[in-house]
């Protein structure tokens, strides 16, 4: 990884970068009117030209994924088990933490705000360069805990056009009811808009290529969308007496995820920067997956500062999906930070205990997002509404007239004369 210094990464613009280009974004809008308009015909086409395989069966429901699962291997059963109780036990917290309002703003009226779960919600699993088991937990069980009525999924085929087993395992665990064989954005179209046999969903959730990314993006006046997050991010804020191994090791992880991950490493110790270096080239040579993680690590740095806290400030500004700090006083320096995806306090606090294992989502906003929005949880999938009732009385009568004022003050007529009408004696 190239060493730079503070004034080299200020200027570096490494939060502003497009999530596609025009021409990417250009075929996603072809992919995703070619499903609208042709429904089944579009979808199995764009499927058959991108996803590599025919599926033999192209929506997958409760049996099947049964049926799939008795083939699964049963140490990774275990696993998943093991992994989604603890995805699910932070979703119903979550949802326990939340409380409907009642209030009477004057007598004879009151405002409600009830909690409803959705209708029904997709979550899409990326399965190209790796099937993603974690994220069929991530983006279904909250929605499960959340009591969404229908949960589906879309995954793309393997090479042979099947779902293997431990995947299908996963989606039925995670609560699936029915999915859907195929990827990128003719997966997203067909979630959004539906084709025969498999019916739209009321909101599309989980990362993807840019074109699932871009495919959101363009469905998203017609249904609901989580975020549109882009390649993973890392931001790992370290001080003089931090591990280089395992900086080393948590910078790889997200290096081999993608060649267009981002993994930066802020410090204001020169010595660290060079043994961080030097343990990543090391490593490099047996890692399986170098090659993609070769041409991450040249998005990424390594960034020196003139002190911690100019390093933690940064991090702060750039508001990374991740954000390990391996500084001492970890959980103290955490409460500072106000803009990340998911906070890792302290060495042992590993970014991948988030991806698979804690029970926090690792579905999480990217390039600056984490400043207005959290990750993926149980809240996506639940909506706040709002009633008002109200009787005839003075209570009312004050209401309507001050809404009546204000109408006037807009230059709305109608609306001042629609609540003056319900004043009694003012008809």
């Amino acid at each position: 990884m190239k060493i730079i210094g503070q004034s080299d990464f200020d200027a570096a613009g490494f939060r502003d970068r497009p999530l596609w280009t025009g021409r990417q974004f250009r075929r996603a809008e072809r992919i995703v009117q070619d499903v609208r308009t042709a429904g089944l015909a579009g979808l199995l086409e764009w499927s058959r030209r991108l996803d590599g395989a025919a599926p033999e069966k192209l929506v997958l429901k409760t049996r099947d994924l049964e049926r799939l699962s008795d083939g699964a291997d049963k140490a990774g059963c275990k696993a998943v088990d093991r992994a989604a109780a603890s995805i699910a036990r932070f979703a119903r917290a979550q949802k326990k933490s939340l409380s409907e309002v009642k209030l009477s703003p004057a007598p004879g009226v009151t405002t409600e705000a009830r909690i409803e779960a959705l209708d029904s919600a997709g979550g899409y699993v990326p399965g190209g360069r790796y099937p993603l088991i974690s994220t069929a937990l991530m983006n279904l069980i909250p929605a499960r805990e959340a009591g969404v009525g229908r949960i589906a999924a879309a995954t793309p085929p393997n090479e042979k056009g099947r779902l293997s087993g431990i995947m299908a395992y996963a989606l039925l665990k995670a609560g699936a009811a029915e999915v859907l064989l195929a990827g990128g954005a003719q997966a997203v179209a067909a979630m959004a808009f539906g084709v025969k046999g498999f019916g739209a969903v009321d909101k599309i959730v989980g990362p993807g290529n840019v074109y699932v990314t871009a495919a959101k993006y363009i469905v998203s006046s017609h249904v609901g969308v989580d975020m549109l997050a882009g390649p993973s991010e890392i931001c790992i804020v370290a001080d003089s007496a931090a591990e280089a191994e395992l900086i080393a090791w948590d910078l790889l992880a997200q290096a081999e995820h993608d060649v267009l991950a981002t993994p930066l490493l802020f410090t204001s110790s020169r010595r660290l920067a060079a043994r961080v270096n030097a343990e990543i080239e090391s490593n490099l040579r047996d890692l399986r997956t170098a090659d993609v993680a070769r041409q991450s690590l040249k998005r990424g740095a390594i960034v020196v500062f003139r002190s911690l806290e100019a390093a933690l400030s940064a991090a702060d500004r750039l508001a990374p999906e991740h954000l390990e700090l391996h500084v001492s006083a970890a959980a103290t320096r955490a409460r500072d930070q106000r803009h990340f995806g998911s906070l890792f306090a302290g060495g042992a606090a590993a970014e991948v205990l988030g991806d698979y294992s804690a029970g926090i989502n690792h579905t999480l906003p990217t390039q600056g997002a984490a400043r207005y929005r959290g990750g993926l949880s149980v809240l996506d999938f639940l909506k706040v509404q709002t009633v008002l009732t109200a009787k005839p009385g003075p209570g009312s009568d004050r209401l309507a007239g001050l809404a009546a004022q204000l109408a006037e003050l807009e230059g709305l007529p109608a609306h001042a004369t629609a609540a003056r009408k319900r004043i009694r004696g003012k008809r």
